[in-house]
């Protein structure tokens, strides 16, 4: 335990049942306990504002929202881990030669949780990834989320699928419709889930897929649809985040980003951005939503037509990651 003469130096702390948490200076964090018959821990992370302390019932832990170095100097815990990477983008949809084109949804980081058996003094690696980006703790590492497709892209694999764009039918390169590959690489339990499909709209242009969420595929575009109306497809919703309670109550991450099209694709939840289009069929187009930021959640997809129709909307960039930690103090 630091004496109270630390606290002049080093800032005020709060005792927790022998355990004394988040004291910090502008270079490092200090997690430090007795343990009782786990015997004494104490755990520095530089910089110390990339992550922040908290107890939950009999454990204590490390939020990090930023990249670090954790070390452990005393000790050794069995560490419980959530470790979620950057989502990936929607679609840009770049301008086409002609016709209208709806963007893929942005995959979800993958999410990894599970535990590390008795870690040993040492520097352990916290890397938080941007979007298009990994994220590690130690020898855990979560794959990026597979960007959704635009013109002339296909959707990206990764952690969680991107979502494959929507086209007027019949024409369009089927690879491009399709959505990317959830858990690649291969982890187990999976790390995420495919994106969404785009089927041959029999009218008008079909909405584009949602990417893969964490805990649930994207949902495939829409149909346009016929006469009277001529209306087309609505984009699917990303794909569900997975939910966790590593930090006492339940926080969701890693949802997918929703599709573009005549109506958005939602996001899904855990930080999921919504794709290009109207929210309602009698409101204005919105722009799309990027992934919110340590969700690890995808963006939305763009959309683009051509000249005297609705204009071109770019997609929006995926979400950064985040990595939890925590042992029994």
């Amino acid at each position: 335990m630091l004496s109270k003469d630390s606290d002049k130096h080093l800032g005020s702390f709060r005792g927790f049942d022998d355990v004394t948490l988040g004291i910090t200076n502008s270079f490092t964090g200090t997690v430090a306990g007795s343990g009782g018959a786990l015997g004494p821990f104490t755990a520095t992370w530089s910089p110390a504002p990339a992550g922040t302390s908290f107890t939950t019932g009999a454990y204590s832990g490390v939020d990090f929202t930023a990249s670090a170095t954790f070390t452990i100097s005393v000790g050794s815990r069995d560490i419980e881990y959530v470790v979620v990477a950057g989502g990936g983008n929607g679609s840009p949809v770049p301008s086409p030669p002609g016709g209208t084109i709806m963007g893929g949804g942005g995959g979800a980081g993958g999410f990894r949780s599970g535990t590390l058996s008795a870690l040993t003094p040492g520097p352990y690696s916290v890397t938080i990834g941007g979007a298009q980006n990994n994220s590690q703790f130690g020898p855990i590492n979560s794959t990026a989320g597979g960007d959704g497709a635009g013109n002339g892209s296909v959707a990206g694999s990764g952690g969680s699928g991107g979502g494959g764009r929507g086209v007027a039918a019949p024409v369009g390169p089927a690879p491009q419709k399709l959505g990317g590959s959830g858990n690649t690489p291969p982890f187990s339990p999976p790390q995420g889930n495919d994106g969404g499909d785009v089927g041959n709209s029999p009218f008008g242009v079909a909405g584009a897929a949602g990417g893969g969420g964490a805990g649930a595929v994207g949902s495939n575009g829409g149909n346009g649809t016929g006469a009277p109306l001529f209306v087309d497809g609505n984009g699917g919703p990303g794909g569900a985040g997975k939910s966790t309670t590593i930090k006492g109550p339940s926080i969701t991450l890693a949802g997918g980003g929703g599709g573009g099209g005549e109506l958005r694709g939602n996001g899904g939840s855990g930080g999921g951005g919504a794709g290009t289009g109207a929210t309602t069929p009698s409101s204005p187009i919105s722009l799309a939503v990027a992934g919110t930021v340590n969700s690890g959640g995808g963006g939305g997809g763009g959309r683009y037509a051509p000249p005297g129709f609705s204009p071109r909307r770019n997609g929006a960039g995926g979400g950064s990651g985040r990595v939890i930690i925590r042992w029994l103090t």
